[in-house]
């Protein structure tokens, strides 16, 4: 499941309050790009700790009724792959590198000859 996103729910009445609450969105390697579904998460408002409502909604539902929080810090997660990719400053050194050693090994450092 991917790390929550902040949306506010978009109020019916004008003077109501904006609630709002976390969007989980699963989804598949290989999908097409879209989520399979969207898990809305409500927040606390007894302060007990006791979660609010919880349901799933549709991608066209989650368009309809909310909108999204922004400025807001999203976290992206991947697994597999590198760590490290080498930046092209990098690269142009390794190159560098790697035809000095070559150039190296081609100098004949025998004093008898």
């Amino acid at each position: 499941m991917t790390a929550p996103v902040r949306y506010r729910e978009l109020a019916i009445n004008p003077e109501g309050a904006n609630v709002e609450v976390e969007v989980f969105s699963p989804s598949t390697w290989g999908s097409p790009g879209q989520p399979l579904f969207h898990y809305i998460r409500y927040p606390d408002r007894t302060g007990l700790g006791i979660p609010g409502r919880e349901y799933i909604i549709s991608d066209e539902v989650l368009r309809r009724h909310f909108e999204r929080v922004t400025p807001q810090k999203i976290r992206v997660q991947a697994w597999g792959g590198v760590f490290e990719r080498p930046l092209p400053a990098q690269r142009e050194l390794d190159e560098q590198i790697a035809e000095s050693e070559a150039l190296a090994a081609r100098i004949d450092t025998d004093p008898e000859h």
